[in-house]
């Protein structure tokens, strides 16, 4: 089964980490591990095939200088660092100090450089001559006076094969699209940093907003939402859905400007053939049920009262909001046989199935304005039945039934109805 774990914030992304205790232990229990791994390291130029500035020559003179090719430039780095972080795979120039305007400036080109050994103790590499032109990098010897001035610091990115503690990384589904976690060293966990498209789209943002607000500080129960994770052993992934507190689900979908709905409809007509056979027959006959929930973010899974399922399926399969929509007909249309003493209902006699024809209708997760649904209620299913029975005898008579006299005559005939408005059964 899943858990629920509470978004936080850290280094201005909304995160939430992944426990252990729903994993296999290739995810949770820490191997060595050969991977690529990428450090930034940075390191003086240096002069190759000539020289550096002079002491008389000022620094836009060197600058002047190194645009005509006086010399080439590169990097000299220690033996150890090849024995420290291991060989580079790949080694790039990602950025240049410029001394004269105090600022670290971006490659765009990141060249790949070539390591190469230079004397006993050292190794080298030299940047691209269209790259030093282009950046006007100059290098000078250590001996020269002004050295601290006219040093160009270089950023290299180093990326090489490395040992580190760490299980294999599991795969993270939200829908329909999977994502990959980071792992926390200090927590020795995964941790997955929810990318902001979502975090936008589905309100988390809005919740972490409201929390600051003086009247939510007054609440007993705040608006950060919770991650719902479950790891499905079928697929080898951990399945997360986000939950907004129900008090604060509405909110924070007006201020989204949308919201999510899930729906299963069934409708009970009249066969055509029942119509033509039997005189006096109404054609207008219609039994509608429907069961609906309407949040901010998606709703895909139902977890709890020992299940784990989707909300919906379209393809027949378990559902819950399927099993609520059949059980609002199950326990809502029961009744005590006048005769035979016993709960019986009819939609679910022989005698009815003969008679007319089931049609059910399915939105998984439409998205609607927040208009449209603003006086529904959220995050709790919303169940209406209709009835459209014009005999001659009761023209016109419809019959309207909402959540609330739904609830309390499914829980009267022995149905479970649960915190959320799902309908179980019990008896």
């Amino acid at each position: 089964m899943g858990v629920l774990r509470k978004l936080y914030k850290e280094k201005n992304k909304i995160a939430v980490d992944i426990p252990p205790s729903i994993l296999p232990d290739k995810y949770k229990i820490p191997k060595p591990t050969r991977m690529l791994y990428p450090r930034i390291l940075e390191r003086n130029t240096y002069v190759y095939g000539g020289r550096g500035p002079t002491p008389e020559e000022s620094i836009s003179a060197a600058i002047a200088a190194a645009k005509r090719g006086r010399y080439r430039v590169g990097i000299w780095v220690p033996r150890r660092w090849v024995e420290d972080y291991g060989f580079p795979v790949d080694l790039k120039l990602v950025a240049v100090y410029d001394p004269a305007k105090k600022r670290w400036i971006e490659i765009t080109e990141k060249p790949t450089l070539s390591l190469v050994e230079y004397g006993a103790g050292r190794w080298r590499a030299q940047f691209p001559v269209d790259i030093v032109r282009k950046y006007n990098m100059y290098a000078l010897p250590t001996r020269h006076p002004m050295y601290r001035d006219y040093a160009m610091r270089a950023r290299l990115q180093w990326t090489s094969y490395t040992r580190v503690l760490r299980p294999e990384k599991p795969k993270i589904y939200h829908f329909h699209n999977i994502y990959e976690p980071d792992w926390n060293t200090e927590k020795t966990l995964w941790t997955w940093y929810i990318p902001d498209e979502i975090t936008k789209d589905e309100g988390l943002e809005k919740a972490f907003e409201i929390e600051e607000r003086p009247e939510a500080r007054r609440r007993l129960i705040s608006p950060v939402p919770d991650a719902q994770l479950h790891y499905n052993d079928t697929e080898d992934v951990v399945e997360v859905q986000f939950i907004i507190p129900r008090v604060w689900d509405k909110t924070v979908g007006s201020m989204v400007g949308k919201a999510y709905r899930n729906m299963v409809v069934r409708n009970y007509t009249l066969k055509e053939e029942v119509k033509m056979e039997e005189a006096g027959t109404p054609s207008d006959f219609l039994i509608e049920i429907r069961a609906t929930l309407i949040t901010t973010p998606p709703r895909e899974f139902y977890e709890g009262h020992g299940y784990h399922m989707p909300i919906v399926a379209p393809e027949g399969e378990m559902a819950a909001l399927n099993i609520t929509c059949y059980n609002i007909m199950r326990y809502f249309f029961m009744q005590t046989a006048e005769r035979r003493g016993h709960l019986y209902n009819p939609l679910l006699s022989h005698k009815f199935a003969e008679k007319v024809e089931e049609t059910i209708g399915y939105e998984d997760n439409v998205e609607v304005d927040f208009g449209e649904v603003e006086k529904e209620r959220f995050g709790y299913v919303i169940k209406y039945i209709r009835i459209v029975n014009r005999s001659s005898k009761r023209r016109g008579k419809d019959w309207v039934y909402t959540t609330d006299e739904i609830d309390r005559k499914i829980k009267q005939m022995g149905g479970i109805v649960d915190e959320n408005g799902f309908v179980w059964r019990g008896l």
